[in-house]
């Protein structure tokens, strides 16, 4: 059975701000920076491919469905994708 392969990427956000910022939602942090009262600065700090139980293992460790992804618990994909 074929392998599901996913793509891990790591995203820091940097946040200037008057006061001690402590917003951890990501549209509300948008904002902020792009309209608000902070300057702010995205990187992607690493990217690596995930693939089977690795694939699957992430997504379960974020509280996600495996089935989000078309695969299983092994990270096998779905055969309803291969179909």
């Amino acid at each position: 059975m074929a392998k599901k392969k996913l793509f891990q990427t790591f995203i820091q956000v940097e946040v200037l701000s008057e006061e001690k910022y402590t917003e951890t939602d990501l549209e509300t942090i948008a904002e902020d920076i792009t309209h608000g009262h902070c300057s702010g600065l995205v990187k992607i700090i690493s990217s690596k491919v995930l693939t089977g139980k690795k694939a699957a293992d992430a997504t379960i460790a974020q509280g996600s469905d495996v089935e989000f992804f078309q695969m299983d618990e092994k990270g096998n994909i779905s055969e309803d994708e291969i179909w």
